[in-house]
């Protein structure tokens, strides 16, 4: 499978709804409304081919799927996190030079 036309925001839906286990608070926590999480669970159930999560009455639970995706997932963001951050100017130690005319 291919990652072009894969819209990689889902997985940090899926991170999010993996921690927190709750359609409310995963939003909240990456600043997405309920409707835009249901919305990208709906395409992460296509992407995937497994519903990834059950609503309970404690909360959404992982299937066996979900569970097993979860752990590469996470470090895939933390790598993907990684790479961007090293794009953060930093006034200390950058060693470039500034010419103002």
């Amino acid at each position: 499978m291919s990652l072009n036309g894969v819209d990689l925001n889902l997985l940090v839906v899926f991170n999010a709804a993996m921690q927190e286990r709750h359609v409310l608070r995963a939003g909240q926590s990456i600043g997405l409304s309920p409707s835009a999480v249901s919305h990208a669970f709906a395409r992460l159930r296509a992407l995937f081919r497994d519903d990834l999560f059950t609503r309970t009455s404690f909360g959404m639970q992982p299937t066996m799927r979900a569970i097993e995706i979860g752990p590469i997932v996470r470090d895939a963001l933390s790598s993907a996190e990684l790479a961007v951050g090293r794009l953060e100017f930093n006034p200390k130690t950058s060693e470039r030079s500034f010419h103002f005319v």
